[in-house]
């Protein structure tokens, strides 16, 4: 299914994350919603899919996942210049960044930053 054109829809992205998981355990749920976000192709309806990504971050268990969270960061950061962002989407980038910073400093020991 990741290989369809359609992943690319974002409705259909909506739904992966959504209602074709609702009976995965935890675990096949992040390892599904890493292989449709691997497949995103970018270029395509950028901000609708750049909101979808934002939505689901903060749902359940995705933001319990290190592994999600930076997978989406990082298509959300490298594409970010490709996005066509609303200002709303500009301001959840941003939040996201400090979001980041502030969880960083809570799990890193001061002094490894420092150095």
């Amino acid at each position: 299914f990741s290989k369809s054109p359609y992943i690319n829809d974002v409705r259909i992205l909506d739904w992966c994350f959504n209602k074709s998981m609702q009976y995965f355990d935890d675990t096949k749920k992040i390892k599904h919603a890493c292989s449709v976000i691997n497949h995103i192709n970018l270029r395509s309806d950028q901000s609708k899919i750049a909101e979808t990504l934002f939505f689901n971050l903060d749902k359940e268990p995705y933001k319990n996942s290190p592994e999600l969270q930076g997978l989406i960061w990082n298509k959300l950061v490298v594409y970010v210049n490709e996005f066509n962002l609303s200002n709303r989407e500009k301001t959840n980038l941003i939040q996201r960044l400090f979001d980041n910073v502030e969880s960083i400093f809570n799990e890193v020991p001061v002094s490894i930053l420092v150095n």
